[in-house]
């Protein structure tokens, strides 16, 4: 791979610049202990992780037990002897049933269907149960049961207080998780004000994708977080809900990736689109008829995911290397983070020695694609703001003249051939000025004052004509009016107003500034078109410039 151009350094740059913001912004909010912190503090709630035993051996969560699947595993303990009233314990389960006893006496169930049998659950339960009366000092037995070899013999931890000190340690608890939803929405609304503000740009179109992906993404993290139980009862929905969205989410990346370095130098990475949809279609069968999902399908997820990854860096490094291009550069750098991210996950999916909040390394890794993606993003705004602003400053310059700021020749043919059907009538006039004596101000005064002279001529058509007509300098000494919807007696009125200004002007230069016209109305009996009108016009006008010059030395209006 050849060395990057500047341009890539300068993303490189602020890439890098954006990251490191982003961490110190990070740090900041999340460490901010000052007296004047606005931080709310969870301290009530009661961390009960310790004096537990498991077939007689003591135990500190959260631990691993390592018990085989669907083993139901035990741990139990006396609760405090200092309790208040109305206290709640709260269990922290993923993809777990649970019983509850005190002193033998159920007082809390779990994850089961009315036949006794698991059902599926989402990723984290918080179970809270209401601790009865006299529970001081009681023997209180928890009994964990699992489908799913990732989550056998795992015990999260246990904490207990009022149900408020225990809804607030909730949030805590999910607090990065929440900000990380935050940010990737905020992600989602700077990729949509991207594509509406561009909507008009085939490559603009692309972030439509992201949009999807990381409304997707959020969704799956907060149905995946356990919040969801403070708002709907059916916990087994959710499941199905969450699985859907990280098994559909690939599609829009997929997508995303595809338009990034072109659909031919995507190649055979499209086959996992139609995995993806057969997985879903599969699962989604299941689910009508039997109120479940496929597990086995879980580990084929995985795999498609994972093996997506790999192909998807195959073909952005091979494009690089190969090809050297640009733009699977950029999607090299905002998708490594998430990619790399994804398989470790993955990998770590599988790996029992795993804590709380499993999804933590795939949200970091989409906060760095974020961070990556929004600086690319702004990147482009400003990138698209100067190749726009170059465009408004090349069609001023194509239609405007250069001395006297208003319109010129191009812009005079320009707007005569929009003129059509209606508009040509008996009401449109056309008038051609010429300068007198230009050749001979640039002469003797100089071309400064030549060019101040045609100034002044195009500041006196202008400022006669008002709202009537358009005027635009078509050469050297020449000008032309376009009127619509004049009469006879509104062009006598103008050439007096002109003749007023000209006459006015010719007492405060030093050279004689007179000016030759000739005007014609359309007229459909004779004229083909507007061209016919100018030629009649500008033969008039070389009569007039004829008889000035005959009657008069100075040319005088």
């Amino acid at each position: 791979m050849g060395k990057w151009e500047m341009k890539d350094r300068k993303v490189l740059i602020v890439l890098v610049l954006f990251m490191i913001l982003f961490v110190m912004f990070m740090k900041s909010g999340l460490s901010s202990t000052n007296k004047y912190s606005t931080k709310i503090e969870a301290n009530n709630a009661k961390i009960m992780n310790d004096k537990w035993k498991y077939k007689s051996e003591n135990i500190t969560l959260p631990t691993n037990v390592n018990a085989p699947v669907n083993t139901e595993v035990e741990i139990n303990r006396y609760l405090p002897h200092i309790l208040g009233d109305n206290e709640y314990l709260c269990v922290i389960t993923a993809e777990q049933a649970i019983d509850v006893y005190i002193d033998k006496v159920l007082i809390y169930k779990c994850g089961y269907d009315g036949e006794n049998n698991l059902i599926d659950l989402p990723g984290d339960i918080y179970n809270i149960i209401n601790l009865p009366e006299r529970a001081v000092g009681k023997k209180i037995i928890i009994k964990y049961r699992t489908k799913y070899a990732k989550h056998s013999g795992e015990i999260n931890e246990i904490f207990y207080g009022t149900k408020g000190d225990i809804i607030l340690n909730i949030f805590k608890h999910s607090a990065f998780r929440l900000l990380m939803i935050l940010f990737i929405n905020v992600i989602a609304l700077i990729c949509l004000i991207f594509c509406i503000l561009n909507r008009r740009k085939k490559k603009a179109k692309k972030y439509i994708y992201l949009v999807v992906f990381c409304i997707m993404i959020s969704l799956w993290m907060f149905l995946e977080s356990g919040l969801t139980q403070f708002f709907y009862y059916d916990q087994h929905v959710v499941k199905v809900a969450a699985y859907f969205c990280i098994m559909l989410a690939p599609i829009p990346i997929n997508l995303f990736l595809k338009n990034i370095v072109g659909e031919k130098k995507y190649g055979n990475c499209k086959i996992f689109l139609y995995l993806y949809i057969v997985d879903f279609i599969i699962n989604f069968i299941w689910v009508v008829l039997r109120k479940s999902l496929v597990n086995a399908t879980t580990i084929f997820t995985h795999f498609t995911i994972t093996v997506n990854c790999f192909a998807a860096f195959y073909v952005m490094i091979t494009n690089i290397t190969k090809k050297n291009d640009h733009y699977s550069k950029y999607a090299l750098i905002c998708m490594s983070p998430i990619l790399v991210a994804t398989v470790l996950e993955v990998l770590k999916y599988y790996n029992k020695k795993f804590i709380f909040d499993t999804a933590r390394i795939f949200v970091i890794g989409i906060a760095f694609s974020g961070i990556f993606l929004i600086s690319l993003i702004l990147f482009n705004f400003i990138s698209i703001y100067k190749k726009a602003k170059e465009t408004r400053m090349l069609n001023i310059l194509a239609y405007q003249d250069a001395i006297t700021k208003g319109k010129n020749r191009t812009a005079f043919y320009r707007d005569i051939n929009s003129i059509t059907g209606n508009d040509m009538n008996e009401l449109l006039c056309i008038m051609i000025l010429d300068m007198n004596n230009l050749k001979y101000v640039n002469d003797k005064y100089g071309h400064i004052a030549g060019d101040n002279a045609i100034r002044l001529c195009y500041e006196c058509i202008k400022s006669c004509l008002h709202e009537f007509g358009t005027c635009y300098r078509i050469g050297g000494d020449e000008f032309t009016c376009i009127f619509t919807n004049c009469s006879e007696l509104l062009i006598q009125e103008f050439l007096e107003k002109f003749k007023e200004k000209v006459n006015y002007y010719n007492k405060e230069v030093e050279y004689n500034f007179n000016v030759a016209y000739g005007y014609s109305f359309y007229n459909k009996e004779i004229d083909e078109n507007l061209l016919d009108t100018f030629n009649r016009a500008d033969k008039l006008m070389y009569l007039k410039k004829k008889i000035m010059k005959e009657t008069t030395e100075n040319y005088s209006l």
